[in-house]
């Protein structure tokens, strides 16, 4: 067990090293994920040597000589550039011949060449080019592979180390048999346990409460628990369910569903709370397009909450002012000084504040 930790440890000491000497580099095979840490590993060793390095990113499955050669090639903008060749397997002869021929160039004078690294994801596919490189001096890491059971739990056993923390073999275990055929998702749920929680080690139940032998996980159960607060669970459900293929859209259309039953709740339980005596009492459509818009169906009309009835005022059943139609002056409306509207419609000046002589 240990001795396989000091392997992993190993494969990235040697991935910096070489990172900072050799200036064409091959990631082989081994574990997928693993194979992409690795090549991570090198490109950002790669940019923190040459800071002042271009970064290009090609494709062998698409790529031809030309696009590789002018990758490695001076340019405007830097002299020299961290070239990421990802799936040399698939690379045609004419580009193979010229990865080889520029790899013998920089191997003479790698200081003035561009760092080239190459990602083959392994297999026999290849191999003649990958040999061919290897010759000219290319530096070759091999990536572990994670098929036995041991290695998955060992490196499990390694993340945590890597994070100074220690963890509970039976918990160590439960990762590996629930996330064992997903690396990437075991190292990342390794690295939030140890973020989440101080427990030194950490235990089989710590590791329980993020793993319940990993179902499938809806967009309701991760809105639920982002809206119970549950910040770290929210995000392994969420991770998970995009893992098994949930749209992001649905994950979010989940949540705004949530927070919009929240908002109807509160601001019902606000009108509940605010209302005064009787105005609980249930009222029909017609009522309520009553009160919406200051109108009383029932009896006369009523009444814009500024009305007056030429200085008198009478009482609706709802206390609420109540005027006959045909008597509304508005207030909250300017006047012109001098004018009033008769029965008639005529406008007659000095008749202002005068009431008909049968509403008086």
């Amino acid at each position: 067990m240990t001795a396989l930790v000091q392997l992993y440890g190993k494969m990235e000491t040697m991935a910096n090293k070489a990172g900072s000497q050799a200036p064409f580099i091959i990631v082989f095979g081994g574990d997928a994920y693993l194979n992409k840490r690795t090549g991570r590993d090198l490109i950002r060793r790669a940019l923190h040597d040459r800071p002042d390095a271009e970064r290009i990113d090609l494709d062998a499955t698409g790529c031809d000589q030309y696009a590789f050669d002018e990758a490695v090639s001076p340019s405007l903008l830097a002299d020299v550039a961290v070239v990421v060749v990802d799936n040399l397997q698939n690379a045609d002869d004419k580009l193979g011949e010229s990865m080889v021929r520029y790899c013998r160039q920089a191997c003479a004078d790698p200081g003035a060449s561009s760092i080239v690294i190459c990602r083959h994801e392994g297999g026999v596919k290849g191999k003649r080019l990958l040999d061919q490189l290897v010759k000219a001096g290319a530096c070759k890491e091999t990536v572990a592979d994670l098929k036995k059971p041991e290695a998955k739990l060992n490196f499990v056993l390694q993340i945590f180390e890597g994070e100074h923390r220690r963890v509970e073999p039976l918990a160590a275990q439960q990762l590996v048999a629930v996330l064992g055929e997903r690396t990437g998702e075991m190292a990342a749920m390794c690295s939030q346990l140890c973020f989440d929680f101080d427990d030194d080690p950490i235990t089989l139940d710590l590791v329980n409460r993020y793993l319940t032998s990993n179902p499938q996980v809806t967009g309701f159960s991760v809105a639920d628990k982002a809206i119970a607060g549950r910040t770290a669970e929210a995000i392994i459900a969420m991770r998970s369910a995009v893992e098994q293929g949930t749209d992001p859209i649905a994950l979010i259309g989940a949540l705004a569903m949530k927070l919009r039953t929240i908002a109807k709740a509160s601001a019902s339980q606000g009108r509940h709370h605010h209302a005064g005596p009787g105005e609980n009492e249930p009222v029909g459509a017609e009522k309520r397009h009553e009160t919406a818009f200051g109108l009383d169906l029932g009896g006369t009309r009523a009444v814009h909450p500024h009305a007056r009835l030429g200085g008198r005022t009478e009482q609706n059943q709802r206390g609420r002012p109540r005027i006959r139609a045909g008597e509304v002056h508005r207030t909250d409306q300017p006047q012109r000084k001098g004018l009033t509207a008769p029965e008639n419609g005529a406008l007659r000046r000095g008749d202002h504040g005068r009431v008909p002589a049968e509403h008086a």
